[in-house]
């Protein structure tokens, strides 16, 4: 499955992808759309998935979230950014997120 992921145009040895990102961030998303649904991404030596796809995003955080993990990454942001809505995972996660929520209205009488 993860050698079908088809990578990024553009890579370079050491820094990946990451110089054309941080240059042009919502330049360069919009560019690798054209690559596929899930496309790998790196961010220095560290690959990184990009998904392109409402369906696929919809199945990663809502449908299948619970067999999912950030990752190394986001592990390593806590000691950075605390135990916050991007950096936690599961039922932590799911109440930060429903307190961040607007209040639903009833239906009005």
């Amino acid at each position: 499955m993860a050698q079908d992921i088809p990578v990024a145009p553009g890579r370079r040895p050491l820094v990946g992808h990451l110089l054309q990102f941080i240059k042009h961030p919502m330049a360069y998303l919009e560019e690798v759309r054209s690559a596929g649904d899930l496309v790998k991404f790196y961010a220095g030596p560290t690959p990184m998935l990009i998904v392109n796809s409402p369906e696929l995003l919809r199945q990663l955080l809502v449908t299948d979230a619970k067999s999912y993990h950030k990752g190394t990454i986001f592990e390593r942001a806590k000691f950075a950014f605390g135990q916050g809505l991007l950096t936690s995972e599961e039922d932590f996660h799911l109440r930060q997120r429903r307190m961040l929520q607007p209040a639903r209205s009833g239906p009005s009488r």
